[in-house]
């Protein structure tokens, strides 16, 4: 009966509506599967020995809050090796010379950041949660580049394509827990036809959306690799299980879209 009455709620409600819900309640049970697994208390030992500096990967230096960290996937990102099969692709787009960075679903900022720390692009960052959003603003605020970021709450495909015509280069992030089947519509891909975009998938939206998108860009799909996160010197003294526990992102599994534009 739950089930049932969450997906009349979800065909009811326009995604605007659903997708702040969505969020809070993702954030909640995430939260949730930290404690249980184990994984909470591993973070909160190794932030009091080592501080909330992110220390190696694409974006080293960064700075979190303890706000922004708490009850949240961390580690992965303080170590580095946070999405770690991304990290030839955040090169790319590093060295890119792109005038415009999109960054749909934000969240506290990791990316949006790390991005502004690393590159001269004007960048927009959307998040429908406002908590979300207030975390991002903190943490580019403490690093130095708010000024670079322009914080939005909705990207709709109306909004994403204004952008493009205002950008000559573009870089989209897409991670929007299932709305990217509802923003890349056919008439946003042909406006985005000269973007670049990586798009994290949920559900069963990889083919159609590889549908839409190859006329007029390269496709790549790139699969988690769960045995291969890394490894960390910080690491050495834990246990075993704790050091799973460390570099786990609790993706069961994961894909993300890589399109690139067709020159």
């Amino acid at each position: 009966m739950r089930e049932l009455v969450s997906a009349l709620v979800k065909k009811a409600l326009p995604s605007r509506l659903l997708s702040p819900i969505v969020a809070s309640r993702s954030r909640r049970h995430q939260a949730y599967v930290l404690r249980k697994l184990g994984i909470a208390p591993v973070a909160e030992r190794f932030v009091a020995e080592h501080g909330l500096q992110v220390r190696y990967g694409p974006f080293a230096g960064i700075e979190y809050t303890a706000a922004a960290a708490k009850n949240r996937l961390i580690l992965p990102k303080l170590l580095g090796t946070y999405e770690c099969e991304l990290h030839e692709i955040i090169a790319y787009v590093q060295q890119a010379g792109y005038d415009t960075i999109v960054d749909v679903g934000c969240g506290e900022g990791y990316y949006t950041t790390g991005l502004a720390l690393t590159t001269k692009a004007r960048i927009i960052a959307y998040d429908a949660e406002k908590g979300e959003l207030a975390f991002a603003r903190t943490m580019a605020e403490m690093n130095g580049v708010a000024a670079q970021i322009d914080f939005r709450r909705w990207c709709s495909p109306e909004e994403l394509m204004k952008v493009a015509r205002e950008s000559e280069r573009m870089f989209v992030l897409s991670d929007c827990e299932g709305y990217e089947i509802e923003l890349f519509t056919p008439e946003a891909i042909r406006k985005l036809k000269n973007a670049d975009i990586l798009i994290e998938l949920h559900g069963e939206v990889k083919s159609e959306l590889m549908r839409r998108l190859e006329e007029t860009h390269a496709l790549q799909v790139i699969p988690f690799d769960r045995e291969n996160r890394g490894r960390r010197a910080e690491l050495d003294t834990m246990s075993d299980e704790d050091r799973a526990r460390a570099v786990d992102e609790c993706r069961f599994p994961q894909e993300w879209l890589w399109a690139k534009r067709l020159t």
